[in-house]
């Protein structure tokens, strides 16, 4: 599960740490993975995801006094790896070729009508029209204009 590298480091003894990163990989090795995969739903992000967590590990072994707070430190980064991944995935979403639509052809110049009728269509897609039978709302009453052009309230003056 561990690629060459961390199996590498697992060989090192590490000087006052709680027994060698070799025993403290042996022993939670799978609870790391477990809680890869289970969350994830991946087997190959989880085997990444737990060799990330077994690496970061290495770096801090000399500070763990013992086998439980290796074990539940292991179990909290592993957790918070897993939710930080998740939420990588929700931002970027992946799709398939499958997923993706193919681009839209060019409409036929032949037909004189439809063509015309697009070029109206184009002209009039960014207007802007005023429902014909409702008058324009405003949020102020009748005969205030909110501060704009006739009355005003005195605040927001520049001078």
């Amino acid at each position: 599960m561990l690629n060459q590298a961390v199996a590498t480091l697992a060989a090192e003894p590490v000087a006052g740490g709680p027994g060698t990163f070799a025993d403290r990989i042996q022993e939670n090795q799978s609870m790391v993975f477990s809680i890869a995969y289970h969350s994830l739903r991946d087997y190959s992000l989880a085997e990444e995801l737990a060799q990330d967590v077994f690496l970061e590990l290495h770096k801090r072994f000399e500070t763990f006094q013992s086998r439980s707070h290796v074990r539940n430190w292991l179990r909290k980064v592993a957790a918070n790896r897993c939710i930080d991944q998740s939420r990588r995935r929700k931002l970027r979403p992946q799709l398939g070729l499958d997923d993706v639509l193919e681009p839209a052809s060019p409409p036929p110049t032949g037909d004189p009508l439809l063509g015309a009728l697009l070029g109206r269509l184009r002209a009039s897609r960014n207007a802007c029209w005023p429902a014909p039978s409702r008058p324009a709302l405003s949020a102020y009453p009748p005969g205030e204009s909110g501060g704009v052009g006739g009355r005003s309230s005195g605040r927001g003056r520049l001078g």
